[in-house]
């Protein structure tokens, strides 16, 4: 019965399912947003012929998962907030799994008087014999930190080996995905039967080749190919790696026999005597193991002196404050999920895939993207709108958002005022940092509906944070725009919200009025400055379009940013009060009209449209992210500035 399992596991990962991987059999390869350049990239790129790459056989027989039983980080000494950062992840994403430090070999002080031999050739590779003597140093301590991991998996449970157990090695700077026990399930039961490691996080580049199926690839070489990929490198990172308990002897031995280099290359090269570890690597959209250096030392283990990090312990683990729910589990405590929302999110995403990239896209606040006055055929359904157009009756106020008063940003709107010689009021708003949401300084429920989006469990702490620094934030100035209007305030008055890295030139109230009067009168919202593609279905005329979800596509971001906006006096009210229906979430997904959720939208449901390309007049000044700054510190540059 377990061979017939076996064999039918690998019947479903034969040549049907090799028939939708991308780039095979002739599937198309989509472009897929990269964490790591913060763009886009092809989801896989093809081996040149000149590389010498070959195809792996690979074993056509299933493994069948089992749970892993210990999970080990790699930590320097004294490295205490790496450290609490990665027990907070073992924690919150790998509850029942058993999670301990291996401290790491010192380049400094333990290279020097170590026996190489004992866990490796002796000798390094060539390429690194050009560094310095303290950069060789580093790469070599990487590298025996790994192989003295495995070695002592080996030396305190030998019945591991028997037994055939499965251990995670990770790197101290790692996050590990909410839904780990999930899905690796799922990728062990997609893992050939001949795998020794299992690659779990990367940042490199993916070989069409190497795809096993829509789970896996193999961790094959060459990780250089010139004509395929420039200088990229195929499946850099050595994030965190599963070690199968059997083959531990065997992949031992062939430690002993590679040059020390890059880790990573050592669980993809043959070794000096033609031996190789049979690893796998975990396809984009299946990875579980990402990086970060947030509230944590700040330098990678390649450099010679590690960088000081801000570590807040509210930040990755517990808090006490009731309002401070974002820190914790994400799927326990005070968290709850906005079923409605989040169904009729994921139905506008095609797929889990999709669901990935785009929370990875929404975390960067620029995403570099191909932007185009329009793209057809993604959204299909008309938009409604009034077909009178509004009547310009002025700018009441101009408000921007801004989290420090001094340093660039500050002086970037003293600037802007003094240039356009302002005679109208320019109120400054104080944003909300990830700090004041963790010390429970903010009421989220008085702009929210208190729950979160069920897409931001995928999100880092540090991002969920901020996310709703700026959600708040955002709030916060659209309710000082509400306090400001009284009964002789005309409805239809502009007052224009700014955050404090844009810029426009002189004769923006002309452009303005021409937007506005070419905007139908049911307009509550006008994007000005933003960032995202538009729909072309939703274009009202040559100056405005309707800003409608879906927001993502393949790739494809719309109607991203809120760099400027404009907003009826009249509106005000109802804006927040389609707030506070709204989970916290990102902003952008609920300045859209119809609260981003089309046909399924109740109670209040916006209007907003946004100018097109050409017309758009507030752009932003390249100041770092807004999302940077609402992290709660000026950096040294800024508070010098």
């Amino acid at each position: 019965m377990q061979m017939q399992a076996l064999v039918l596991l690998a019947v479903l990962a034969g040549p049907s399912a090799a028939a939708n991987l991308p780039g095979l059999h002739g599937a198309p390869i989509k472009m897929i947003y990269d964490p790591h350049t913060t763009g886009l990239s092809p989801e896989c790129n093809h081996a040149s012929k000149e590389s010498g790459y070959f195809k792996r056989n690979n074993s056509k027989v299933m493994f069948q998962s089992k749970r892993v039983k210990q999970m080990y980080f790699i930590n320097r000494k004294e490295s205490f907030k790496r450290h609490n950062h990665m027990m907070s992840e073992c924690r919150l994403n790998a509850k029942g799994i058993p999670c301990k430090k291996f401290t790491a070999v010192e380049a400094e002080k333990d290279i020097p008087t170590m026996d190489l031999k004992q866990y490796s050739s002796g000798k390094t590779t060539d390429w690194m014999k050009g560094a310095t003597k303290s950069r060789q140093h580093i790469f070599m301590a990487i590298f025996l930190s790994n192989v003295k991991a495995i070695q002592n998996i080996a030396d305190s449970d030998p019945d591991g080996i028997k037994n055939d157990d499965i251990y995670l090695i990770m790197e101290d700077d790692s996050t590990i995905g909410h839904d780990f026990h999930k899905k690796i399930r799922q990728i062990l039961d997609h893992t050939p039967d001949d795998w020794q490691t299992l690659r779990l996080g990367f940042w490199g580049k993916v070989r069409c080749e190497d795809r096993v199926n829509l789970y896996v690839g193999a961790l094959q070489y060459p990780s250089v190919d010139k004509k395929a990929l420039g200088n990229d490198h195929f499946y850099s990172g050595n994030q965190g790696y599963l070690v199968r308990g059997s083959a531990i002897p065997e992949i031992l031995s062939i430690m002993k026999e590679h040059d020390m280099g890059a880790i990573e290359n050592a669980f993809m090269y043959p070794s000096t005597q033609g031996r190789q570890i049979i690893s796998y690597v975990v396809a984009p959209e299946m990875r579980l193991l990402g990086m970060t250096h947030d509230g944590i030392e700040g330098a990678s283990k390649k450099q010679d002196k590690p960088r000081g990090g801000n570590f807040k312990k509210h930040g990755l683990l517990e808090t006490k404050s009731k309002k401070t729910f974002l820190s914790g589990n994400r799927r326990e405590q005070d968290i709850q999920a906005e079923d409605t929302w989040a169904t009729s999110r994921r139905s506008r995403t095609s797929s889990r895939a999709d669901a990935v990239a785009f929370i990875e896209a929404r975390e960067q606040s620029h995403p570099r993207q191909e932007v185009k006055e329009c793209l057809p055929d993604i959204k299909k359904t008309m938009p409604q709108f009034s077909q009178n157009m509004s009547t310009y009756n002025g700018t009441k106020k101009f408000l921007y958002i801004s989290v420090n008063k001094m340093g660039s940003r500050s002086s970037n709107m003293q600037n802007l005022i003094k240039s356009q010689s302002f005679k109208l009021p320019a109120l400054r708003v104080q944003g909300y940092t990830k700090q004041d949401i963790t010390k429970g300084l903010v009421d989220v429920s008085e702009f929210s509906n208190g729950k979160v989006a069920e897409y931001m469990a995928d999100y880092s702490p540090h991002t969920r944070l901020v996310t709703t620094a700026i959600f708040m934030s955002h709030a916060r100035a659209l309710k000082t725009v509400e306090e400001a209007i009284d009964e002789n305030t005309d409805p239809n008055q502009v007052f224009i919200i700014l955050e404090d890295d844009a810029w426009f030139e002189a004769g923006w109230e002309k452009k303005l009025q021409t937007l506005i009067e070419h905007t139908p009168d049911d307009w509550d919202m006008l994007k000005l400055g933003y960032w995202g593609n538009r729909h072309c279905v939703d274009k009202v005329n040559h100056y405005i379009y309707q800003a409608n979800a879906p927001t993502y596509d393949k790739g494809t971001l719309f109607y991203q940013g809120n760099t400027g906006y404009a907003v009826r006096a009249g509106s005000v009210n109802r804006i927040l009060t389609a707030l506070k229906q709204n989970p916290l979430m990102d902003v952008d997904g609920s300045f859209l009209t119809d609260n981003g959720l089309g046909a399924d939208c109740t109670g209040t449901c916006l209007k907003v449209y946004a100018a097109s390309m050409k017309k758009v007049f507030i752009v932003d000044r390249n100041l770092g992210t807004f999302r940077a700054d609402l992290k709660g510190k000026a950096s040294k540059k800024q508070q010098s500035a």
